[in-house]
């Protein structure tokens, strides 16, 4: 259900929720004779409601919280409580648990990721290099493959959430389609798209480097792909933290394997989003380790979101881009001012125009939040988006879903490099 279709029926039970509570309220006030004074309390108390879904409306954050609020609600893990094999359990994760692990030709693992990404630098090694920022908290190879040669650098980030690995075999088909053009030396990166045709992939190579990280977020990937017996000495740690009722369904997980979220990891806004976590009950934001939004003791506490921030100040990047999969949307307004307003709405323009994505709008007041793009426009002063590669869901999505996001993302770096300030024409 997307966004529109929510807000719609909220406001249409409100409604008839509305005339039903006066309907009712006259027939009592006929025997009380205080109709006046039950049915102002009534209407004041559903024009209330109104207000609230009105607010829900307008507010937006890169991971869809608001939907995911109407979707399932969340109570605190007991974290000391160890279930056993047989625990009777609620909720369709423990009635009707998956079975692990998912069809191979249903999802595309991390060592598919780091086999393919061996071959394209082996296959290409006069524009690729691969190489490692550092391991997971598993001890996975947080693999990076950069392509160019160029002095100005381009940053794409995939699956910083678990259940959005879809991201990263979408990466891998764009490092293919850059490698392959470029070694064959074609003049046109994309005969489809007029704007693209009087550009060359292969020059645009020699004046940038694109630094690609298609799984930054291993352990979790493997977690949502393989289930909690992939951890056994995490096991009972991993069902604990995950949301009630899904205890033994891990479609729906973002965070690491440690239960911090990598998406919440960074040294922006960081006190001001604390104090909402623990005092604002509205705001899906856990203070304790957890399958989605825990942002962890202090910023850059993992190995993942470290070697990643670590990345990022060794490099002066020009674009940030960080793909998510909920929503179709670009998220990229944190309250930028005057050329770099400018610059950014322009270079996400050229993203929307091409992708079809709707571009967040920047009128939009935001709440505080220690997001990676947040963070490198409002603490580094780079372009970044936030990009949603597929439409509105809580869970994870599958292989047959990569057709529809490559569609409209294969020549979106380029896309995206063109549209920057002083690219070389």
């Amino acid at each position: 259900m997307n966004r529109n279709h929510v807000f719609i029926k909220g406001l249409l039970v409100a409604l008839v929720l509305l005339i039903v509570s006066g309907t009712v309220v006259f027939s009592f006030s006929s025997f009380t004779g205080s109709f006046g004074e039950i049915f102002r309390e009534s209407r004041s108390f559903w024009e209330n409601l109104y207000s609230d879904l009105l607010r829900e409306k307008e507010l937006e954050d890169p991971d869809h919280e608001q939907e995911e609020k109407e979707e399932r609600e969340k109570t605190k893990p007991d974290k000391n409580k160890k279930p056993e094999e047989d625990d009777e359990a609620s909720g369709p994760g423990a009635e009707d648990p998956p079975e692990y692990p998912l069809p191979a030709n249903s999802i595309y693992t991390y060592t598919e990721l780091v086999g393919d990404l061996h071959k394209v630098a082996q296959k290409y090694p006069e524009i690729a290099d691969l190489e490692s920022l550092g391991k997971s908290v598993e001890g996975k190879s947080l693999w990076a493959l950069n392509l160019g040669r160029g002095n100005r650098h381009i940053l794409v980030v995939g699956s910083s959430h678990a259940r959005e690995w879809i991201t990263t075999p979408m990466i891998v088909e764009q490092i293919n389609t850059y490698a392959r053009n470029y070694h064959e030396s074609s003049n046109h990166y994309h005969e489809q798209h007029e704007e693209l045709d009087q550009f060359s992939l292969k020059q645009m190579l020699h004046h940038y480097t694109i630094w690609f990280v298609p799984m930054i977020n291993p352990d979790g990937v493997t977690l949502v792909q393989k289930g909690p017996a992939a951890f056994p000495e995490r096991k009972y740690d991993l069902i604990n933290m995950n949301a009630p009722g899904w205890e033994y369904d891990f479609h729906s997980w973002k965070a690491n394997i440690r239960g911090v979220d990598l998406n919440r990891q960074y040294n922006v806004q960081w006190e001001e989003t604390r104090r909402l976590a623990e005092t604002d009950s509205r705001r899906k934001v856990f203070i304790e380790p957890a399958w989605a939004n825990y942002g962890g003791n202090h910023p850059e506490s993992e190995p993942e979101s470290r070697a990643l921030a670590q990345l990022i100040r060794q490099k002066d990047f020009d674009l940030v881009i960080d793909y998510h999969a909920s929503g179709n949307t670009l998220f990229w307004y944190y309250g930028q001012e005057d050329e770099q307003l400018k610059r950014d709405k322009q270079v996400v323009k050229a993203i929307s125009d091409y992708s079809g994505y709707r571009m967040e709008r920047s009128e939009v007041k935001k709440e505080p939040n220690t997001t990676l793009v947040r963070w490198v426009v409002k603490e580094k002063g780079i372009t970044g988006v936030t990009i949603e590669v597929t439409p509105f869901t809580s869970e994870m999505r599958d292989m047959d879903d990569l057709p529809e996001a490559l569609e409209a993302n294969r020549y979106l770096v380029p896309v995206a490099i063109k549209a920057l300030p002083e690219h070389p024409r």
